[in-house]
């Protein structure tokens, strides 16, 4: 399996570590939420994204799986209690990616981006959310 994400993957995710994206933070009237968020490989070296469930923010939209970073809780700790909850998965090691900022008229988010480097388990929607393995230059990641 790569261990890199691909040029398209990375314009995606804001293309550099600590890129901005959206209105400036003085726009967003609410404090940055910390997410972490993880990039799962199968042996095809597609991508593991899953889609936002309606009634939720951006609802509808494809995304890595993962979720908020509680209070206190170490980025990559977040990360595997997400993907067990989410996906049913018990993650192996991650290593870091890439750490962005959005900023939109309704939410600033702090998006910490990791590779799982090996799961146990068949990853499931368990809370009702569509997954689907993506080859890499998928419109899902580019857009």
């Amino acid at each position: 399996m790569k261990s890199r994400l691909n040029t398209a993957m990375m314009r995606t995710l804001g293309c550099e570590f600590g890129a901005n994206t959206g209105p400036k933070p003085s726009a967003c009237a609410t404090t940055p939420v910390d997410v972490a968020a993880g990039v799962l490989r199968n042996e095809r070296g597609q991508v593991l994204v899953s889609r936002r469930p309606p009634g939720r923010h951006l609802a509808g939209l494809w995304e890595f799986p993962g979720g908020k970073i509680e209070t206190g809780e170490q980025p990559e700790a977040a990360l595997a209690r997400e993907l067990e909850e989410e996906l049913a998965i018990v993650a192996g090691p991650s290593r870091p990616l890439v750490a962005i900022r959005h900023d939109d008229r309704e939410k600033s988010v702090r998006l910490r981006v990791f590779e799982v480097q090996s799961f146990c388990g068949t990853p499931r929607g368990v809370e009702g959310q569509s997954i689907q393995w993506v080859d890499t230059g998928s419109s899902r990641l580019t857009g």
